[in-house]
């Protein structure tokens, strides 16, 4: 079982994953969500920075 203190990080990075993809990274820095991106990683959620990623990625390219 996750320690209550490591089920409430998850639950606040899942909170601020649902904001950015939500808002597709509109109002976030590539650093705010490159540092949801390493909570994930520490809990090895791949799935939710490879998504996390793309947003970067669409950011960087000037598509949002």
């Amino acid at each position: 079982m996750i320690p209550k203190s490591e089920s409430e990080k998850y639950e606040a990075l899942i909170s601020s994953f649902s904001e950015v993809s939500r808002k597709k990274g509109r109002g976030y820095s590539i650093e705010d969500i490159l540092d949801i991106i390493k909570g994930f990683e520490y809990f090895e959620d791949y799935e939710k920075c490879s998504h996390l990623t793309s947003i970067i990625k669409s950011k960087e390219s000037g598509k949002n």
